[in-house]
């Protein structure tokens, strides 16, 4: 397992799981496209921030961590799966819609409760 953490001092109050897709076998499965064949694929599953530290734009900080991280190494395409109706910050674990379309992904497909959202390694900021 891949992931950030994020520190207030010693303490750790957020992580992020961010890991390239053909390393989760579940997740290529079922958002895996046709014309990911011989890319590099990166995809952003989880957010965990500590209750007291949230709307602080500490998720967002681990999205672009990761997200240049990725470029860095190379991949060609950096995806996530928000939910569509996040009514809880706990639903929200994917992390919320906003913080992606705001940090330069683009809605490319979903299901019935998820959003596909994917960002190209160009548009990272």
């Amino acid at each position: 397992m891949r992931g950030y953490l994020a520190f207030a001092g010693d303490l750790p109050v957020g992580w992020c799981h961010a890991d390239a897709m053909a390393s989760l076998s579940r997740l290529e499965d079922d958002c895996g496209e046709p014309d990911y064949a011989g890319k590099k694929v990166g995809v952003i599953v989880c957010f965990l921030v500590a209750p007291e530290h949230r709307r602080q734009g500490i998720a967002t900080r681990l999205l672009n961590r990761a997200c240049a991280d990725f470029i860095s190494e190379g991949y060609d395409v950096v995806e996530a799966c928000p939910r569509k109706s996040g009514r809880s910050d706990a639903e929200n674990y994917l992390g919320p819609l906003v913080m992606y379309m705001n940090n330069g992904f683009e809605i490319v497909g979903g299901n019935d409760t998820l959003f596909i959202v994917r960002m190209n390694p160009g548009k990272i900021k």
